[in-house]
């Protein structure tokens, strides 16, 4: 039902509409420039879209790879904008695109983070993130808390 796929300048208008329910006050112009910027191969975070068969996009994610420890690869995700439907089909749809991540890039853990994407984005309070950003998830199934929200 749904495929992950690059996020592209040129279609950032695109997803656009999504990302500005969650974040009004980011305009079309910034979030085109931050979705060039990450285009880059040398990007510290790419963005992917989760897109139906109609062209619409229904999830934005924003992922990297953290090498900074050899022994221990973490894919870091952060969640930008999900249209909400009825049923699970796009929460089991994101986590095949995050388990297909973590996989391509031998990562392990996936650390869950808060997006700071933009630098003009009105800050968002702590209650509205999601209960499981600051944590990581490992494939052995294990959940420590990292503080990072604390």
């Amino acid at each position: 039902m749904f495929i992950a796929r690059g996020l592209i300048a040129a279609e950032a208008h695109l997803a656009y509409p999504l990302v500005s329910c969650r974040y009004p006050s980011l305009s079309l112009a910034l979030w085109t420039n931050y979705v060039r910027a990450a285009e880059h191969e040398s990007a510290r975070e790419k963005l992917l879209c989760l897109i139906d068969q109609r062209e619409r996009r229904h999830a934005i994610l924003a992922y990297g790879v953290d090498r900074s420890q050899p022994e221990r690869t973490r894919l870091r995700i952060a969640h930008i904008a999900t249209f909400q439907l009825i049923g699970d089909a796009i929460h089991h749809a994101l986590h095949r695109t995050i388990e297909r991540l973590a996989s391509d890039n031998d990562c392990r853990e996936v650390k869950l983070e808060s997006w700071t994407g933009c630098d003009d984005v009105a800050s968002v309070r702590k209650s509205c993130l999601h209960s499981h950003a600051g944590r990581v998830l490992t494939l052995d199934s294990t959940i420590e808390r990292t503080g990072a929200l604390n």
